[in-house]
C-alpha cells in the first residue's frame, strides 16, 4: 500500500496506515514567493528550509513507504514516466534546472513558472527528506 498526498490551494492532505493528517504547506503561497519569476536563491532558500520544517516531522512514521501516490499535481504531470511515475533523480534533475543550476536542455518540456518551481519543490525535499523511491501520478 502506498501512501497519498493530495495538493490543496492552501495545505497538502497526507494519508497513510488509516489516517488523514493535513499538513500547513500552501502550495499557492510558494508559488507566491517564486514571483516573479525566477525566484533569487534567498527566495529559494527560504522555501527550502520552510517545506523542509513542515514535512520533516513525518520522516519516522512514513519509514515503511517506498511510493507516494499524488493527486491534483497537474504541474508534475509532465515529470511521469509512461508508468506515471516519477523518480527521485527526475524530482532533482527539475529542481536543479528551474533553480538555474542545470541547463534546460536536460528536461526541455518542464514548464519554467512559479507554479512548477512550487510542485517540483515540495516534491524534492518530501522524495530527499522522507525516503520516498518514487511518485505516481493518480489523477
Amino acid at each position: 500500500m502506498n501512501a497519498k498526498l493530495y495538493f490543496e490551494s492552501e495545505k497538502l492532505a497526507l494519508q497513510f496506515g488509516g489516517q488523514t493528517i493535513d499538513i500547513l504547506l500552501s502550495v499557492a503561497k510558494l508559488q507566491a514567493r517564486f514571483t516573479p519569476y525566477p525566484p533569487s536563491e534567498m527566495a529559494w532558500e527560504e522555501a527550502i528550509m520552510q517545506v523542509e520544517d513542515l514535512i520533516s516531522p513525518y520522516r519516522d512514521v512514513l519509514k515503511d513507504y517506498r511510493v507516494i501516490e499524488l493527486y491534483h499535481a497537474e504541474p508534475l504531470q509532465i515529470l511521469a514516466n509512461e508508468n506515471r511515475q516519477i523518480s527521485t533523480e527526475i524530482f532533482e534533475t527539475a529542481f536543479a534546472v528551474l533553480a538555474g543550476y542545470r541547463p534546460t536542455r536536460d528536461l526541455p518540456k518542464l514548464a519554467h513558472h512559479a507554479t512548477s518551481a512550487a510542485f517540483v519543490l515540495v516534491m524534492r525535499e518530501w522524495m530527499h527528506h522522507l525516503g520516498f523511491e518514487a511518485a505516481a501520478i493518480a489523477d
